[in-house]
């Protein structure tokens, strides 16, 4: 019988497995444990080093001792005149009232149908009939015209005289009428001289008009001048160079003409004027005047808070010969002394943090500081005075 080839051995029967247990085989322990712990250490301390050397830094805030100075000075300065000018109108209402009484006036043709002259003197009543007037007449009122000079009438004539009404209104101003004379009552001539009249008579009125009155004409020019000196302005700044201001005291604005058909004591509701405004401004350079405001204000070895300093200033004079204008100057400012950051950070390297508190603290020209280091766990300044960043803080 040929010999079976097996190519792979079965696994032994339970109960051979039982018989004879296969050797346990052990694991070998890791030998590298020792040696990952003791490359971490000199990583860490490389980094550490890397820290302290390269990322290492201080920030120093300084507050420095401050002094507030207030100065008031006169200076000449280079100026500039500048000029515009206006011709201005418009419409105004006349405030004043005054009541108007004005007797009707008119013309009566007088006949003379009796055998002799009559003679008519001044004030002579001509009367016309009631129903003639409208309203009607009432109180005091009477129909009468009264004739303004002494006539004299040939007889089969007539002679046209003006007449005036006895009293005001506009009812007086009546349409053609024929009048009878009053005086000749209870005469022959009474039905023999008579008058007639053509035309309506005029002018009568009584009421409340509106009048122009001085300080009409006054507040027309003062207006007109407001509106004046605001346009005058708005042209100015348009010519104004951008290096240049002017200075608002040293505006100077004139009314050189006006004109008005409606003059005071005119009886109407609203008149014209009109007025010609002249505005002449100075300017100056601001650079110039306020670098000579801080000038002032600085003595050797001070510095300016550029955010505290003011310089008010107000205009004197300006000569137009020499072009030089004088102003009063008033600047203020809070100073203090200059302090050298070099020599603070070659002085601050490379101390500990208290030893960095106390030279601050010994620094006369410093009321008070703060120190940051970083990282959190250092407690000297670096050496290295270029890590050194001071921060100048102003109140």
């Amino acid at each position: 019988m040929p010999k079976r080839i097996i190519d792979i051995t079965p696994p032994p029967s339970p109960k051979a497995a039982a018989a004879n247990p296969a050797p346990m085989i052990k694991e070998p322990e890791p030998k590298f444990v020792f040696r990952k712990s003791f490359l971490i250490a000199p990583v860490l301390i490389i980094l550490l080093a890397v820290a302290y050397f390269t990322l290492s830094k201080a920030e120093i805030s300084i507050w420095p001792v401050t002094e507030n100075i207030n100065l008031e000075k006169k200076l000449t300065i280079a100026g500039t005149m500048f000029s515009a000018e206006k011709t201005i109108s418009g419409e105004f209402n006349s405030s004043e009232k005054k009541f108007l009484e004005q007797k009707a006036v008119g013309q009566v043709r007088i006949y003379n149908n009796y055998q002799s002259d009559q003679v008519l003197l001044v004030n002579t009543r001509l009367q016309a009939p009631v129903e003639k007037f409208s309203p009607a007449l009432t109180g005091q009122e009477k129909p009468w015209f009264r004739t303004t000079e002494r006539i004299t009438i040939p007889v089969k004539k007539y002679v046209d005289v003006k007449v005036v009404a006895d009293s005001p209104g506009e009812k007086y101003n009546i349409n053609p009428s024929k009048f009878s004379i009053p005086g000749l009552v209870g005469t022959s001539q009474y039905t023999q001289i008579y008058g007639e009249s053509s035309q309506e008579f005029t002018g009568g009125q009584s009421k409340e008009v509106s009048q122009v009155s001085k300080d009409d004409l006054k507040l027309a020019e003062s207006q007109l001048k407001e509106q004046g000196i605001s346009q005058n302005k708005a042209e100015l700044l348009t010519k104004l160079p951008a290096e240049l201001q002017f200075l608002d005291d040293s505006f100077k604005t004139v009314v050189s003409a006006t004109s008005s058909l409606a003059q005071a004591g005119a009886q109407v509701e609203k008149f014209n004027y009109q007025a010609k405004i002249r505005t002449e401004a100075v300017a100056f350079n601001k650079l110039e005047l306020e670098g000579l405001a801080k000038g002032m204000i600085l003595s050797e070895g001070k510095k300016i808070n550029e955010a505290s300093f003011k310089n008010n200033f107000s205009f004197i004079s300006f000569d137009s010969k020499t072009k030089n204008l004088t102003v009063s100057v008033v600047p203020s400012a809070q100073i203090y002394s200059d302090i050298n950051e070099i020599s603070l950070r070659e002085g601050l390297a490379g101390l500990s943090l208290s030893e960095a508190k106390l030279f601050l603290e010994n620094q006369t020209q410093i009321k008070k500081s703060q120190i940051k280091l970083w990282p959190f766990w250092q407690r000297k300044i670096p050496k290295n005075a270029e890590k050194i960043k001071l921060e100048l803080k102003l109140d």
